[in-house]
């Protein structure tokens, strides 16, 4: 009879591991994103050319003369056992939200950027087919402009590479379906001397926005200059006028800032509706030894409150899962020390 409770017993403490993990496994699943299936026998390789400045980075980094034109190439390679399709894009380097350089964005070039890298260079391919265990070569044409420029002037080819089927159609005016997707950067920046660029950066804005459906208080910065910044440390806060307290914030101590650019800083409201008012916006911005600090006034009218309150969503659905997740991980936890206590006790009376 013992012998037959304490199988029981171990049957029922192994049952409640196994459901312990189906639940944790239901609840965590949703709450993250990985692409198990992203295609990783895909490579570029440029071949770099003599008047390359920087020989230690693995990207175009050219140093040219007035007029000059040069063809550079690169290979994309398909090392998988699969047909992967390439496609190609060529666009100026930007900055995006909480300065992070971008050279995904297709956006107009600033008023202050004299030569866009769009306007210097070509690719020759938007697409291509690329047969398991081949590569095929990508060439690019740089012509430099006119007039000697100080600084750089930066862009970024991406390949996306996509596995395909063949053999299955997903519709009747595609002829292959796609496996999986993954996105390779090659970046190509050109330069005409070695003229030292300061840096500078001026505040254009202040505004809020609704930046992933969450309201939230912008500042609009713009870097004037052909000069990339890194080393970055943001400090910003949001108060309301004449008080001390903290209606928004940022802190960021990584990112970077392309050249002749405009980027957006938000500032978090942690939650908080955003109540209208006037406020007192203040931003640090440093880059090595390099420091920008400013002080501006913004008023945030009734009925724009209104319309970004009622427009915003909150992550209701991700806070019910984790309460559940944790109820149920710690009634797990208390039944499994229960059942340890029995076992242990059924155990001493052998």
């Amino acid at each position: 009879m013992k012998a037959y409770k304490h199988n029981r017993v171990k049957t029922t403490f192994a049952l409640m591991f196994t459901l312990g993990a189906m639940f944790i496994t239901m609840f965590i699943a949703p709450l993250s994103s990985v692409h198990a299936d992203a295609y990783g026998a895909f490579y570029i390789e440029p071949h770099l050319p003599e008047n390359q400045y920087d020989q230690n980075v693995g990207y175009f980094d050219l140093m040219m003369t007035p007029n000059m034109e040069q063809t550079l190439t690169f290979d994309v390679v398909n090392q998988g056992d699969k047909p992967m399709l390439a496609s190609l894009e060529f666009q100026n380097g930007t900055t995006s939200l909480n300065a992070e350089k971008s050279y995904l964005n297709v956006e107009k070039p600033d008023v202050s950027m004299k030569s866009p890298m769009t306007e210097m260079a070509q690719i020759s391919d938007k697409e291509l087919t690329i047969q398991p265990h081949d590569k095929k070569t990508v060439t690019v044409t740089v012509k430099a402009p006119q007039e000697t420029f100080d600084g750089v002037s930066v862009g970024g080819i991406t390949v996306t590479a996509d596995t395909i089927d063949n053999d299955t159609k997903k519709d009747d005016k595609q002829e292959f379906e796609i496996v999986s997707r993954t996105t390779y950067l090659l970046a190509l920046q050109v330069r005409m001397n070695e003229n030292t660029v300061d840096k500078n950066l001026n505040y254009i804005k202040s505004d809020t926005e609704m930046i992933q459906l969450v309201p939230k208080f912008i500042s609009v910065i713009q870097n004037d200059r052909p000069v990339v910044m890194n080393d970055l440390t943001i400090d910003g806060t949001v108060t309301h006028e004449n008080k001390s307290d903290i209606v928004a914030k940022i802190h960021k101590t990584t990112g970077g800032i392309l050249p002749n650019t405009q980027f957006s800083i938000a500032y978090d409201l942690e939650g908080k509706k955003l109540e209208p008012g006037t406020y007192d916006i203040k931003l640090k911005i440093t880059s090595g030894d390099d420091e920008w600090e400013w002080q501006e006034k913004h008023t945030v009218e009734a009925p724009q409150a209104k319309t970004l309150n009622e427009n915003a969503q909150t992550p209701t659905e991700n806070n019910t899962m984790i309460i559940i997740l944790f109820s149920v991980v710690i009634l797990l936890i208390l039944i499994v020390l229960y059942l340890y206590y029995k076992m242990k006790k059924m155990k001493n009376q052998k």
